[in-house]
C-alpha cells in the first residue's frame, strides 16, 4: 500500500488543491478526505477493470464533489437558492441617502459587490416571464465574481454577510 500511495500522492494532493481553490474549503481537510478515498479505492480495486490511477481519479473527483456539496450545504453556503430582486428607484429620498452612507461604511470589496448589483451587466439578469420584473440571482453574481476576481467562495460569502448585516442594521 505504501508504494501505491507514494506513486499516487501527487494526484491526491492535486485534486485536493483543485477543489480547495474552486470551493474555498480548507485544503488540509480536502486532502484528508482524499487520503480516505485512496484507502477505500485500494481496498476495492479490481485490476481486471482498468488502471488504478484511472479508478482513483474518478473516485476522487466524484467523492470531492459530494464532500464539497455536503460541507457547503451544512455551512448554508449553497448559493443557488438565493435571489435578489432589483426594483428601480423612483425618487431619492432621505432613506436612500442614509443607505448610501451605510454602504460607504462597508469594506471596498463589499462596495464593489453593491455597485455590481446596482449597475449589473445585462447578461446577469434573469427574465421573469409571468411578471414584468428583472431579477438577478446570487448564483449569477457569484459566478461572475469568481470569473472576474481572485476571490474564493468563502470570501464572497463573507462579503454577502457584510452587505446583509449593513442592510439589516439600516432597516432597524
Amino acid at each position: 500500500m505504501n508504494k501505491t500511495y507514494l506513486k499516487h500522492r501527487n494526484l491526491i494532493k492535486q485534486q485536493a488543491w483543485k477543489f480547495s481553490t474552486r470551493t474555498g474549503l480548507d485544503y488540509d481537510e480536502l486532502e484528508a478526505e482524499s487520503n480516505l478515498m485512496f484507502c477505500e479505492c485500494f481496498d476495492k480495486y479490481n485490476p481486471e477493470r482498468g488502471a488504478f490511477s484511472t479508478y482513483l481519479f474518478t473516485v476522487l473527483i466524484m467523492g470531492l464533489k459530494n464532500y464539497s456539496n455536503k460541507v457547503m450545504k451544512y455551512q448554508n453556503q449553497k448559493i443557488d437558492d438565493y435571489e435578489i430582486t432589483i426594483t428601480p428607484i423612483k425618487d431619492k429620498h432621505e432613506n436612500f441617502y442614509l443607505l448610501e452612507c451605510a454602504v460607504q461604511g462597508m469594506t471596498p470589496d463589499a462596495q464593489k459587490i453593491v455597485d455590481l448589483i446596482l449597475s449589473v451587466p445585462e447578461h446577469l439578469y434573469i427574465s421573469n416571464g409571468v411578471r414584468d420584473e428583472r431579477r438577478i440571482t446570487k448564483k449569477n453574481i457569484t459566478k461572475y465574481l469568481r470569473a472576474e476576481t481572485p476571490w474564493s467562495f468563502d470570501y464572497i460569502h463573507n462579503m454577502y454577510n457584510e452587505i446583509g448585516n449593513t442592510i439589516n442594521a439600516f432597516q432597524s
